[in-house]
């Protein structure tokens, strides 16, 4: 049976994980430290991923681009409340990319 389970990491809440986005930006590395820091498994196919208050580490942000680029099959979503105004200063490629809900 296959069940979609909700991962959400939040950066401000669980400020160690920041460190996880430090020395890899490899989606796949990313995943295999965050399995191993909280203790559980993230299944790329069936599972959702949550970057909550992801402006408070700013290599998570970068990672939303390798993430879409090497493991698109991966659900993620980042949330922040203020997450689109960097975006649209930083990148106009960047918004191409972007989803938001209304």
């Amino acid at each position: 049976m296959v069940r979609n389970i909700f991962k959400i990491i939040n950066f401000e809440k669980q400020i160690a994980l920041q460190t996880l986005f430090d020395a890899d930006l490899s989606p796949q590395q990313i995943i295999e430290d965050l399995c191993f820091h909280l203790q559980t498994t993230i299944d790329i196919h069936n599972d959702l991923v949550i970057f909550d208050e992801i402006q408070a580490c700013s290599n998570a942000l970068t990672s939303l681009k390798y993430f879409c680029e090497d493991m698109p099959e991966l659900v993620l979503c980042s949330a922040d409340i203020l997450l689109l105004w960097p975006i649209l200063l930083y990148s106009e490629e960047a918004l191409k990319k972007l989803d938001t809900l209304p």
